[in-house]
């Protein structure tokens, strides 16, 4: 599903995953591509996946080393206490945002909208 979010990689660019055992340890991987034994290790070790919607120069995933944004994109928190109070405010606002969303993922306190 990446490849539809992220464009081609540029000399010197890579992509950066990062996998965590819940509030632990997290580990950085370069990807030149978003390979199918990333998502298995993940799955099979159990671990949360994150990626950035940036491609990167260097070595660390520091802004300093953002090359290009590959996408618009929103992280709608829900909760009592956040902008939106329950699940169903998120979605009616991202519907009724202009553009349209090609891929909604649910991050466990809300959406992440692409």
């Amino acid at each position: 599903m990446l490849e539809i979010l992220l464009p081609p990689l540029r000399k010197g660019e890579s992509w950066r995953l990062e996998y965590f055992r819940g509030r632990g340890a997290k580990r950085f991987f370069k990807v030149e591509k978003m390979e199918p034994w990333a998502v298995k290790r993940a799955a099979k070790d159990k671990l949360d996946v994150y990626f950035a919607v940036a491609s990167f120069k260097g070595e660390t995933r520091r802004v300093e080393n953002v090359v290009r944004l590959a996408c618009l994109w929103a992280d709608l928190d829900c909760g009592e206490d956040k902008k939106f109070p329950t699940r169903g405010h998120a979605l009616a606002t991202l519907a009724a945002f202009p553009l349209p969303v090609s891929a909604l993922v649910d991050s466990g306190y809300g959406f992440h909208a692409f």
